[in-house]
């Protein structure tokens, strides 16, 4: 697939990844290229961070509330490279086209944020959504390459190991609204 500057990129109008299927309407802009529920993933690692970082920036009642949205949000620089080096191997270049992925980002985060957490508990909520999101998609990815049988032993392992670590991150959020 080329980018074509002479066509906008445009996003569906109706967007229901909050529902099953978090990824169904997501890869429709990748024309559903092979391995584009990676690029969607790659968005949502994206959004996290924007969010937690935002989260971390404006968080006031306590410095343990701003230690708990950093530690969430500076380990996905690396993950984010990670998925986006494993793309491209895959699949090249085309499926981390910067403009998508951030028109991608950008419409996950509307969904998440649609108003401006103010309260810290608020921010908790919206930083556990997002990562709910991650482990959805994740979870989805690896259905839908399973069954097309482009799910290798290495594909595997780093979405579970993406899994695991937002795991870790919801369990952490979640002793905080306990």
């Amino acid at each position: 697939m080329e980018f074509n500057e002479s066509q906008p990129f445009t996003l569906p109008v109706e967007v229901t990844y909050l529902k099953n299927g978090v990824l169904t309407d997501l890869v429709l802009q990748w024309n559903s290229a092979e391995y584009s529920e990676l690029s969607c993933c790659l968005a949502a690692l994206k959004a996290a961070y924007s969010i937690h970082q935002g989260n971390h920036w404006t968080v006031s009642k306590s410095y343990g509330d701003h230690l708990m949205f950093g530690r969430a949000y500076e380990e996905l620089p690396a993950q984010i490279d990670y998925f986006a080096e494993k793309i491209v191997s895959l699949a090249g270049e085309d499926l981390i086209d910067n403009v998508k992925i951030t028109a991608t980002q950008l419409l996950i985060e509307s969904k998440i944020c649609q108003k401006r957490a103010m309260s810290t508990e608020e921010k908790v909520a919206q930083s556990l959504e997002i990562e709910n999101f991650i482990l959805d998609a994740a979870e989805e990815a690896m259905e839908i390459l399973q069954s097309k049988m482009r799910l290798t032993k290495g594909l595997e392992n780093m979405i579970q190991g993406l899994m695991d670590a937002h795991e870790n991150i919801i369990y952490i959020l979640t002793q905080r609204v306990k």
